[in-house]
């Protein structure tokens, strides 16, 4: 897939932003701390989250946020390898695709830390509750081409989570548009690669350009498996906004990434031979 076409997503918070009026009403609660709640909700997947307004004049990040806001070149990205054979396993045993539970874990990590959640909403910094998801899928009828699936969030009920994602980028494999029907500010835009890549460089549109990109690829099989002390391993990318994003921060999503693969989705297997010792 390519990786370009891809990240065009990043686009549609621009090329849309009529849509965003139109589909999305804030209402300004008289809070001192500035929080907006959605009146709106996209029905199915993903309900507009709440935000905060960032008090610039005592969040922490300000200084770093100065430096970097408005420089031409601001994303920094990093790959790291992440050991994904619990996903293998448990993919077989739930009847669903590794890429799903990726996802799963990727949700996870990107709600955990709140400079992931950050954005520019009306020239103004802010932090949303939490963040969708969307991933692009192949058109039907359009060979080589696809569409962009509808936004999907977390859900920490890894049953309900499968069922609404799937349920999105199935549905959206025959909309006859490329996009959904309105773009969301709250979004982190995914891409699986197929291949074992090094490293991938996603476009942006610069400043005022929040929305974190993640890519992943697929294990090699025989004569190009992974395995490192029974490790199967599988490129994670993350490509973020330096100003809003740390390498402290994307330290902290790989380490919840491979927490909740070691953890949380751990297949029944392993589960009952635990038990059984």
């Amino acid at each position: 897939m390519n990786v370009n076409a891809v990240n065009s997503y990043s686009q549609i918070s621009y090329l849309q932003k009529d849509k965003v009026e139109n589909n999305r009403t804030m209402i300004k609660k008289t809070l001192s701390s500035d929080v907006f709640v959605p009146n709106s909700k996209n029905p199915t997947f993903c309900a507009s989250p709440a935000y905060k307004v960032i008090d610039m004049s005592t969040w922490a990040g300000k200084e770093v946020y100065d430096i970097f806001a408005k420089t031409k070149n601001p994303f920094v990205g990093v790959t790291s390898d992440v050991d994904v054979k619990n996903l293998v396993k448990l993919a077989k045993e739930k009847h669903t695709t590794v890429n799903t539970l990726v996802m799963y874990a990727i949700g996870k990590a990107v709600n955990s830390i709140g400079q992931f959640r950050l954005r520019m909403v009306d020239g103004k910094l802010v932090e949303f509750d939490k963040s969708c998801m969307s991933i692009p899928v192949p058109a039907e009828g359009k060979p080589g081409y696809f569409n962009f699936s509808d936004y999907f969030e977390f859900d920490p009920n890894l049953d309900k989570f499968i069922k609404n994602a799937r349920t999105a980028i199935d549905e959206s494999k025959t909309r006859k548009g490329m996009y959904p029907s309105a773009p969301r500010e709250d979004a982190v835009f995914l891409s699986h690669l197929k291949n074992h890549y090094k490293a991938v460089s996603n476009p942006n549109n610069g400043e005022g350009d929040l929305f974190p990109r993640i890519n992943w690829g697929t294990p090699e099989k025989n004569g190009g498996t992974l395995f490192s002390k029974g490790k199967m391993l599988m490129p994670l990318t993350v490509d973020a906004h330096h100003s809003t994003i740390s390498g402290y921060h994307m330290q902290k999503f790989f380490e919840i990434f491979q927490e909740t693969c070691n953890k949380d989705l751990k297949p029944q297997s392993l589960k009952d031979k635990i038990f059984h010792l």
